[in-house]
């Protein structure tokens, strides 16, 4: 069913810090991938919001490959995308997806303003696209800004969403013109 005034969105998660949480039997770990899952399960919650599909779960390497010249030692990240229909508007889904993310114990540090996009992180969970709407405000780029060279975006998406056209400025582009631009190995993820 689907609901009034909706749009189609799609939101990628990402996570490569593992978290330690209270439990009845003590403490217990949060893998990335366990976060993942549990990060999606929240999303199926999600108020004015239905969860429609889930990818799988990818392995990937730490993006960027390289920082300031140095590889970059960072964990893998455990990655996935969701597919919601959803009553809100860009902004406050954003700050949903914001208030989840806390709720992971994401921090996000002041000093690292800027460069904390390639930050090691609990929870990342980023808005790709919402409807057919293009926007870029200080808060918020739809479609996001750089999915077209991230093949951990890319893959996941794909798998749920293989016909999707992607709107930008110049006329929709279709999804699987973005993955084939993209080097075969990047597009080779293991999943978990």
């Amino acid at each position: 069913m689907a609901l009034p005034s909706s749009s189609t969105a799609f939101i990628a998660l990402g996570s490569n810090l593992a978290l330690l949480r209270a439990a009845e039997s003590g403490v217990e770990t949060l893998t990335p991938e366990h976060i993942i899952r549990a990060a999606m399960s929240v999303l199926d919650q999600l108020a004015f919001s239905k969860l429609r599909r889930t990818s799988s779960i990818y392995k990937s390497p730490a993006w960027p490959p390289a920082i300031n010249g140095e590889p970059n030692t960072q964990a893998d990240y455990a990655n996935a995308v969701v597919e919601i229909s959803t009553e809100l508007a860009p902004h406050a889904l954003l700050e949903c997806l914001m208030n989840i993310e806390q709720s992971f114990a994401r921090h996000r540090p002041k000093h690292l303003q800027g460069g904390e996009q390639n930050a090691a992180r609990t929870l990342d969970l980023d808005l790709l696209i919402h409807g057919r709407l293009q926007m870029d405000t200080a808060l918020l780029t739809l479609p996001h800004a750089r999915m077209q060279r991230r093949a951990f975006v890319l893959v996941p998406l794909a798998e749920i969403a293989v016909d999707l056209h992607v709107p930008t400025p110049t006329g929709p582009i279709a999804l699987s013109d973005w993955l084939t631009q993209l080097p075969v190995a990047s597009r080779e993820l293991a999943r978990f």
